[in-house]
């Protein structure tokens, strides 16, 4: 749906969808059928396109071969990326050097550690989304309502976050606060 999505957003997306059109009547005419004509993208094009907007600011690639690929693509549908690619030549691998399998597990798991001590159990369904808060080993307030207090505060900014992270939407059970 393009409801909620900005207009520089949806020029880009024409702007792909014509230059893309373009190849394919390109090829129709230089090719005798039968021939293909147009194949979906591979992994790494299909998350540029998809993924990355106005509000990149840098797509770091660890591979000289696909960093020749995503940046001739960018080149020809997306070329307001083409200066954020950047060949990451470093001597730790990106997932290790970000921490990519942590942050997928985070992510992807069922409970979800607060700063605090505290945590989310955040558990989906066909039908519903539930996310429960606990203080767990959080006890650093002078009192039960200031614990309560805090680790509900430090819970609403990760559960907005892990919304998005999950991409998460429909109904979603959040209990009252403990």
């Amino acid at each position: 749906s393009a409801e909620h999505v900005s207009d520089e957003t949806l020029v880009s997306d024409l702007k792909y969808l014509r230059a893309t059109w373009q190849q394919i009547a390109q090829r129709a005419k230089e090719k005798a059928a039968p021939a293909l004509l147009h194949q979906d993208l591979n992994l790494a094009e299909r998350v540029l396109r998809d993924m990355a907007g106005p509000e990149t600011l840098q797509i770091r690639i660890d591979s000289a071969e696909n960093f020749e690929r995503l940046t001739q693509f960018a080149q020809t549908f997306m070329p307001q990326l083409s200066s954020k690619l950047t060949l990451y030549r470093g001597e730790r691998a990106l997932f290790d050097l970000f921490d990519i399998d942590s942050e997928i597990n985070k992510a992807l798991g069922r409970r979800v550690d607060l700063k605090s001590g505290g945590y989310l159990m955040i558990d989906q369904t066909e039908s519903m989304t539930t996310i429960d808060v606990n203080t767990g080993s959080f006890v650093g307030a002078r009192n039960l309502d200031d614990t309560v207090f805090k680790t509900n505060l430090e819970a609403a900014q990760a559960i907005a976050r892990q919304l998005r992270l999950r991409n998460l939407g429909g109904i979603i059970i959040r209990p009252a606060p403990l």
